[in-house]
């Protein structure tokens, strides 16, 4: 299991937004603070404001926020809609090459309970907790 560096960027930007409240952060603020790449930065922001983590205000004096409360916000969730990859072996792999082991071989099973409890774990806390 690996988390990417889009998870963890969505991490920063989450924790960073909870911390400033009810205020609204820019971009230019947020990538400065975070240490985070701007252009990066934008395709974060993206999929989190799809993903429903957070949301704009346009205009003259808007910028981003939470959209829910951090005590909504399961960590799991996040690193799901963030592409944490978690399939990363062949045994997962869908792009049609096969595992010589395929048909006797309990690795995936092993695999599948292994990144179920890991879920599970990361499911248990919320945005509130890491505050």
């Amino acid at each position: 299991m690996r988390a990417t560096l889009f998870t963890e960027y969505s991490f920063k930007v989450l924790l960073y937004l909870a911390r400033k409240g009810e205020s609204l952060a820019t971009v230019n603020e947020i990538a400065r603070e975070c240490l985070v790449p701007k252009n990066h930065l934008l395709k974060v922001i993206q999929n989190l404001i799809h993903s429903g983590f957070i949301a704009t205000v346009r205009g003259k004096y808007g910028g981003i926020h939470l959209a829910r409360a951090p005590d909504l916000i399961k960590l799991g969730d996040v690193a799901r809609q963030t592409g944490m990859n978690l399939d990363e072996l062949e045994c997962f792999d869908t792009d049609g090459r096969e595992c010589p082991f395929e048909l006797d071989c309990k690795l995936k099973h092993v695999i599948h309970n292994a990144r179920r409890s890991y879920m599970a774990e990361m499911d248990k806390y919320t945005l509130k907790y890491i505050l």
